[in-house]
């Protein structure tokens, strides 16, 4: 299988120090990273981050921190998760099924200080990680948001209005090359969109053993979504298995993305439940 030409990650990493700004010593942009903010985008004119790889911390990733409320809001989540509530036995399910928290780090990068996550890399223990970003929920903007910004979320991504879920992007890692694949038509395609889901999978090597684990992790998330602790909006689900044929063949899930969440107020996740029921249905099917 051949690589697709898509935001240049790979080149990023190869790149460290050029065009697309200049990382401190001992730091690389993420390879493996499939979605979100990354340094081939400029936004507002201003070029934007992404997640970073520091040598001699293999099994971590920083992630950058959004600018205002939004990257408040996720820092804050993680901290209420694993340090504030860290004896809250009532987190401990959710906990399981997120990116282990390290704090937060500041990285100077071209004269100016940025905030980042430090989070598990969840793909460090796989030998050919295979993974695919999956946004979840039908409604992807938070109550707080503007009348702009509801109308553009619905405008832009129509499919996920329907159908509850988004493939952000995928990438298999293969012995002697890797595939990217982010294709705009999933977004306005239903049919496209199941079958983003549908070709990620068919890579696996042995896709029955990878379905019967992966569903009865997202049958976890889906426990730990209906307590009606918090609402989720534009959260993700990332979905990690082996394509090393000469290893087991196992398969990882973490709930990632909280720069929307909300207190739930003893109401049920429903937005986030149905676009997670319908990924199940999807898998379901495989």
């Amino acid at each position: 299988m051949t690589s697709i030409a898509m935001p240049l990650i790979e080149d990023l990493a190869a790149n460290n120090n050029d065009k697309y700004g200049m990382l401190p010593l001992k730091f690389t942009w993420f390879e493996g990273q499939i979605a979100g903010h990354n340094p081939t985008m400029v936004k507002d004119g201003k070029r934007q981050l992404g997640m970073v790889k520091e040598s001699g911390n293999g099994d971590k990733i920083l992630k950058p921190a959004q600018d205002g409320k939004r990257g408040e809001r996720e820092v804050q989540f993680y901290h209420d998760v694993f340090v504030s509530g860290m004896n809250d036995p009532s987190l401990n399910d959710l906990r399981r099924l997120l990116p282990n928290f390290f704090g937060t780090r500041k990285i100077e990068i071209e004269a100016q200080e940025s905030l980042f996550l430090v989070l598990e890399d969840v793909t460090c223990t796989f030998s050919l990680p295979a993974s695919i970003d999956i946004k979840i929920g039908k409604q992807t903007f938070g109550p707080d948001a503007t009348e702009a910004k509801k109308l553009k979320e619905i405008e832009t991504n129509p499919v996920q209005g329907t159908l509850g879920y988004r493939v952000l992007g995928y990438r298999i890692a293969e012995q002697e090359d890797n595939t990217f694949k982010k294709d705009p038509k999933w977004r306005s395609e239903e049919n496209r969109m199941i079958s983003a889901v549908q070709e990620f999978f068919d890579q696996a090597h042995d896709v029955h053993i990878i379905k019967e684990q992966l569903l009865e992790k997202l049958g976890h998330i889906k426990k730990v979504a209906g307590k009606r602790r918090f609402h989720m909006y534009s959260s993700s689900i990332l979905i990690v298995y082996e394509n090393d044929r000469n290893c087991e063949q196992n398969v990882d899930v973490r709930m990632i993305d909280f720069s929307h969440v909300h207190p739930g107020m003893g109401l049920p996740d429903d937005n986030y439940l149905f676009g997670l029921n319908r990924l199940i249905e999807t898998i379901e099917e495989l």
